[in-house]
């Protein structure tokens, strides 16, 4: 009996000074039952304590079968009980969309958007202004392209919820999920998705990423890069065919016009669909750069709000705002 009892004891020590009480409470139900057999073997008389002793019922099974084994205080509840497993402690876990990526998980999130002037509604990613920068910059581009691409998407692809004036953005609403439709249609009802409005032949996107990649293919394709033409850009159908998003009113192909714009503001690129309304350049940017119509002319291939708002300023005029944003992301 003084050896188990020795022992035991010197499992309590142990315990309390090394585990602490509640290791003590997890340690295996086994060894409480052998403890508790050797102490009823010795029928040992309560001190103080009758089997029903109110302090009986004021204990935990696993503290009355210790008091039991180790105090010589024992009653009927310690025999009989079976201490209640030790609950894991909870654990909590954050899930991630795979496809959207940890880099926008707070950035984008699906809403129901109604596009009021043209009476369309749809489910979709929306994003704020930094994901829709961020998204530039990860698939090719430079930070100082920010304020550059960015009036362009303000100029094309911006909730027009967020709108305050002809040129002007509630620069709050520009930086929720709401700011930025990665699916929005063109107002001008062409087959052109997203925040910088290009053709696509995906009608949902899954990420920002997509519709950037999509945004500067268009650029270096129609535009030019910086060193010219790219090199796989021929026979005028670069990009494919399939460049449209599905079942849009009005189909137009994926082809490219290989153009190759001058890297000054308002310069005259090479080539054109119509020989009378060649595009110019809007902005440099380390791709290339981004043209389209001027004032005048006709729509044809590159951004048209500078030729179909009669401004030529029209894209420089959302600079502000693009560059206030973009000095306030953390890259």
């Amino acid at each position: 009996m003084t050896a188990s009892l020795g022992q035991f004891l010197f499992f309590l020590g142990v315990c309390s000074s090394a585990a602490g009480a509640e290791d003590c409470a997890s340690e295996s139900d086994a060894e409480e039952a052998t403890l508790l057999q050797f102490k009823q073997g010795e029928q040992t008389e309560t001190e103080g304590a009758s089997d029903l002793s109110p302090w009986c019922f004021a204990i935990s099974c696993r503290e009355a079968k210790v008091r039991c084994a180790a105090e010589s205080q024992c009653c009927d509840i310690a025999k009989r009980c079976i201490p209640t497993a030790a609950t894991p402690a909870a654990t909590t876990t954050t899930t991630t969309n795979p496809l959207l990526g940890s880099d926008y998980e707070d950035l984008c999130d699906t809403h129901e958007f109604t596009y009021t002037s043209m009476g369309v509604s749809w489910t979709g990613l929306g994003c704020t202004f930094e994901a829709i920068a961020k998204s530039w910059v990860a698939v090719g581009g430079s930070q100082s392209d920010c304020a550059y691409t960015m009036a362009i998407a303000l100029g094309e692809g911006a909730n027009p919820d967020c709108k305050t004036g002809s040129y002007s953005y509630n620069t709050t609403c520009l930086q929720t999920t709401y700011g930025f439709p990665l699916d929005q249609p063109a107002y001008d009802y062409q087959c052109t998705l997203g925040p910088w409005q290009v053709l696509t032949n995906s009608s949902t996107a899954t990420n920002p990423e997509d519709r950037a990649q999509e945004a500067m293919d268009y650029v270096m394709y129609n535009c030019g890069t910086n060193s010219g033409s790219p090199s796989g850009c021929s026979s005028e159908i670069c990009l494919s065919n399939d460049k449209t998003y599905p079942d849009c009113t009005n189909p137009s192909t994926g082809s490219c016009l290989c153009a190759t714009c001058n890297t000054t503001t308002d310069g005259v690129c090479d080539k054109s669909w119509d020989t009378s309304s060649y595009p110019t350049t809007i902005f440099d940017t380390s791709i290339g750069p981004f043209c389209g119509c001027a004032v005048g002319n006709a729509a044809t291939t590159g951004w048209s709000g500078r030729c179909n708002d009669g401004d030529t300023d029209y894209y420089q005029e959302f600079m502000t705002d693009a560059q206030t944003l973009c000095d306030a992301i953390t890259w």
